[in-house]
């Protein structure tokens, strides 16, 4: 299945929700966290509050990470170093069946440490 040009997704308890106007750049993360990479400004909260938190990075960059206080569901991230781009954690999508891992967008390979 095609991704949409646009989607939509919230947590688990449907306290918050958000929509993306625009496609996915690319596509990243882990078998069991994958990650879908959006321009922030396409990225709205539609419903809810959600809560951040902010760490640091071993590289000095701020890392936010938006969720849901009331179920702990992780929304997205943000990173200072590219405040172009957010996360999207591909699990709070409403319909995750669509091919977000589609082989022709580009991907993020490892970067020496």
């Amino acid at each position: 299945m095609e991704m949409p040009s646009t989607f939509s997704g919230g947590c688990l308890c449907a306290a918050i929700r958000y929509a993306c106007s625009a496609q996915p750049i690319f596509t990243s993360g882990a078998a069991y966290l994958p990650i879908i990479i959006v321009r922030s400004e396409s990225l709205k909260i539609i419903k809810g509050n959600p809560k951040a938190r902010m760490g640091i990075t071993e590289r000095g960059n701020e890392a936010t990470r938006i969720f849901c206080a009331d179920s702990g569901s992780q929304l997205f991230g943000l990173n200072s170093s590219k405040p172009e781009f957010a996360g999207v954690k591909a699990g709070t999508l409403d319909h995750p069946g669509c091919d977000l891992m589609d082989l022709t967008l580009p991907k993020i390979s490892k970067g020496t440490p």
